[in-house]
C-alpha cells in the first residue's frame, strides 16, 4: 500500500499496525471502520513492496481507501469512475487545470447536499457546451 493513515486517536499507531476490523493495540477502534477488511492486507500497509505485488486492488483504490479512512469518510461515497469520467471531460472541453479545481467543486456542492450524480451531470452538461468545444475533442 501506498503509505497508511495519518496516525489516529489512541496511541498514535498507524492502520498498518493494526488488524482492520478490529481495535488498535491501546483498545482505540479502528479508524477504518472495517472497510479494509478483506480487500488489503493492512499488515503490509505502507510497505511499498506490497503496493507493487498487484494484491486485490490497485494503487488508485488503495489510495483511496486510505484517504476515506484518513478522513472518516465512507468509501462507496467514493465514484472513482464517474469523478474520472467528469474530470477528463472538464480537462477535454475546458481546461486541464479546471478539471481538479472542478472535482473539489463537486464535492463542495456533494458536502452541501447535492447528489453526486445530479453534481457530476450538470457540470458535464457544462463543459459539453463550453464555447470553443467540438464533438472531436
Amino acid at each position: 500500500m501506498i503509505g497508511a493513515p495519518s496516525p489516529s486517536a489512541g496511541c498514535g499507531g498507524t492502520l498498518g499496525r493494526r488488524r482492520a476490523a478490529g481495535p488498535c493495540r491501546c483498545g482505540a477502534p479502528c479508524r477504518c471502520g472495517g472497510a479494509f477488511r478483506g480487500l488489503i492486507d493492512v499488515e503490509a500497509a505502507g510497505n511499498p513492496a506490497a503496493a507493487n505485488r498487484g494484491d486485490l486492488m490497485s494503487a488508485m483504490d488503495r489510495w483511496i481507501m486510505t484517504v476515506c479512512a484518513d478522513l472518516g469518510l465512507d468509501p462507496g461515497a467514493a465514484d472513482a469512475r464517474a469523478i474520472l469520467d467528469m474530470t477528463r471531460d472538464v480537462a477535454h472541453n475546458v481546461d486541464r487545470p479546471a478539471a481538479p479545481v472542478t472535482a473539489y467543486l463537486i464535492g463542495v456542492a456533494v458536502g452541501r447536499g447535492m447528489p453526486l450524480k445530479s453534481a457530476l451531470r450538470r457540470v458535464q452538461g457544462l463543459a459539453a457546451a463550453w464555447p470553443g468545444h467540438t464533438e472531436d475533442g
